[in-house]
């Protein structure tokens, strides 16, 4: 990946990421938590809704998400390419 667009990728995710939170786990990677982003927290039907409609979208999206066996079938199920 070239500088600029790694530099790019990774001032969107601080930005957009959790109150601007910086974090990687042990293996090197980008890390925020993604529970209380609002009172009411994101259900698994607020996940659902919201991958479908990203999915619906032209053009390349970037999202994080904690890769656990539910949530990488319903990416999957929709074409995203997981790392």
């Amino acid at each position: 990946m070239r500088t600029v667009e790694a530099a790019s990728l990774f001032y969107y995710l601080n930005r957009t990421g959790f109150n601007g939170l910086c974090r990687f786990n042990s293996r090197g990677e980008f890390n925020v938590p993604f529970t209380q982003y609002s009172r009411a927290g994101f259900s698994w039907d607020d996940q659902a809704r919201a991958v479908e409609w990203l999915a619906r979208r032209e053009g390349p999206v970037v999202l994080s998400n904690q890769a656990t066996p539910r949530v990488v079938a319903l990416y999957g199920k929709l074409g995203y390419d997981i790392p």
